[in-house]
């Protein structure tokens, strides 16, 4: 993985969400992450934004945490969302908790983009280490 502006956290691709992935439409950003049978506590997801379109000034970019109990998120819990800056580049970190009733063994990335030409480029991946 070329990480660009990552370096903060602890990195391991097992937990990687995406490398350079590039979306312009809202849905899934990059790959489900198995957290495997044992989940996680608590963490941060690290997103760091490598290109974002701000041409028409009307772009709009949310990020939205998702975990489920099962790999095609027939029913995602959404555990934490960040609105992104219309063409801010750098690293957006989002601190994450997976410590209620169930402990979910899938997380993912989810976004909401709108505007006339949204187009967002981004790694992204989930560190174990905590940022308050």
């Amino acid at each position: 993985m070329a990480k660009k502006n990552i370096t903060a956290l602890p990195f391991d691709f097992e937990q990687l969400f995406g490398e350079d992935t590039t979306v312009t439409a809202s849905g899934v950003i990059g790959a489900v992450v198995d957290l495997k049978s044992y989940g996680f506590n608590e963490g941060t997801v690290v997103v760091d934004v490598t290109a974002s379109d701000d041409t028409d000034a009307n772009e709009t970019y949310v990020v939205t945490v998702e975990v489920s109990t099962d790999q095609a998120f027939t029913t995602p819990v959404a555990i934490a969302a960040r609105t992104l800056t219309a063409g801010t580049l750098g690293s957006q970190l989002i601190p994450v908790n997976n410590q209620g009733e169930e402990m979910y063994r899938y997380i993912r990335l989810n976004s909401t983009l709108g505007g006339t030409t949204p187009s967002l480029t981004v790694n992204a991946y989930l560190s174990e280490s905590i940022i308050r």
